[in-house]
């Protein structure tokens, strides 16, 4: 079973669960807008690719991978494979 480290708290999560889900189990609001990879609100910071399915790497919809630096992914799409710490993405 994976976990997701987040703001200091652990949360235990199945194999292919999608982030955003993952949070909102564990009563943790995070701002999202469509759920489908289009408007960018859910934007997260990954510590490490290698933890998210492969298809987590290009989302589906119509934001294209160069809108983001390399470790941010949406919460809204991204699926976790193993450990992982997430941090809240800002826009600097």
């Amino acid at each position: 079973m994976p976990t997701v480290s987040f703001n200091g708290q652990n949360i235990e999560c199945e194999d292919g669960d999608v982030i955003l889900d993952i949070l909102e189990k564990a009563g943790i609001k995070y701002p999202f807008g469509c759920l489908n990879g289009s408007c960018g609100v859910c934007a997260i910071n990954v510590n490490d690719q290698q933890a998210l399915h492969p298809k987590s790497l290009i989302e589906a919809g119509t934001l294209e991978a160069f809108e983001f630096e390399e470790e941010t992914r949406l919460a809204c799409r991204a699926k976790v494979k193993s450990d992982i710490k997430l941090t809240q993405h800002t826009d600097n």
